[in-house]
């Protein structure tokens, strides 16, 4: 019988080859529309310190949006990993010049140049994932940050991915968090349970 993990595992292989696939021409009109619909959503137009991931490889794509954010005099909160203690640290970013690769080649805040944030202040969390479910299960990377992260605030949590990245059903294990919300290309899902 196979496992959870070896589950996840697959599914994460097959679902990145086909993001993977998508040219990039067509992962950046996709997550520009992806940008329009979280723009256009009432819930983010109150929101004042957004959590956001920073994009790297074929996921979607989410410099436009920062921009957009900042434009809209919100403030704007990335994540760093910390190797050493296996937790996200968070940093307030006001311009992409205070940003470098960071573990694993992801681009992540310059300590040195950003300001530190408080999880307690974030009210909207944008989550990176390699596949989602309509009941906002969440399939990551399979290092677990986001979803410790996740488990230690209350912000509403709305995972970015594009049409394809949806399945009918992303196995869980006990540590996993859900999302609010999932914007893709096409619509704006409210996540049930």
């Amino acid at each position: 019988m196979i496992s959870i993990e070896q589950e996840k595992d697959r599914l994460r292989r097959e679902l990145r080859r086909a993001r993977n696939a998508l040219s990039p021409e067509w992962r950046e009109g996709a997550s520009r529309r992806i940008t329009d619909n979280l723009l256009a959503w009432n819930q983010f137009i109150s929101m004042e310190v957004i959590h956001s991931y920073l994009s790297w490889r074929s996921e979607v794509t989410t410099a436009e949006l920062i921009k957009h954010i900042w434009g809209m005099g919100k403030k704007v909160v990335a994540p760093r990993v910390d190797i050493l203690h296996h937790i996200l640290e968070h940093f307030y970013i006001q311009e992409f010049n205070n940003v470098l690769s960071g573990a694993f080649g992801i681009p992540e805040p310059d300590p040195l140049h950003c300001k530190p944030a408080r999880t307690k202040d974030l009210q909207l969390i944008i989550v990176p994932g390699v596949g989602f479910d309509r009941r906002g299960n969440r399939l990551g990377s399979g290092h677990g940050f986001y979803d410790h992260f996740l488990a230690q605030t209350s912000a509403v949590r709305v995972g970015l991915a594009f049409s394809m990245q949806m399945i009918d059903h992303v196995p869980v294990g006990g540590h996993d968090q859900k999302m609010d919300f999932v914007v893709t290309e096409d619509e704006l899902i409210a996540c049930d349970e």
